[in-house]
């Protein structure tokens, strides 16, 4: 699936396969997703729930150039996260053990076993990963 938007928003749930989405102004909802998802946002956060214990698929890319990134993850998850911020931080209800490059502000982490890569980015706003 492919969705496209210049002056709204994204939101996809329940969805298993390949998602490419693409925003101009508008935020991304992402919601109980399995496969390989892919897209951008220039103006609007990005909300992630991830739902059971690891992720069913290849891979989640997600950038936005203004806005945070929220990814909502399940206790006893496993990934391997790929954050990424130029104007902002990393916040976590989660104990990580992380490397972090101090000018570029990048995170590379595995919570739980590990698994399918989830790499978000944003350029003005922060990151947080929310226990649910």
């Amino acid at each position: 699936m492919t969705v496209k938007t210049h002056n709204g928003g994204v939101t996809v749930s329940d969805v298993r396969g390949n998602l490419k989405f693409e925003a101009t102004n508008g935020g991304i909802h992402l919601s109980r997703l399995a496969g390989e998802i892919t897209g951008s946002t220039t103006n609007g956060g990005v909300n992630i729930e991830l739902m059971g214990a690891s992720w069913e698929g290849n891979q989640i890319q997600v950038t936005t150039k203004n806005g945070g990134v929220t990814l909502s993850v399940p206790e006893n998850y496993s990934a391997h996260f790929q954050t990424e911020t130029e104007n902002g931080s990393l916040r976590s209800d989660f104990p990580l053990n992380i490397r972090e490059e101090a000018r570029s502000r990048t995170h590379d982490f595995v919570m739980g076993g590990g698994g399918a890569t989830i790499h978000v980015k944003t350029t003005n706003g922060g990151v947080t990963l929310k226990r649910t």
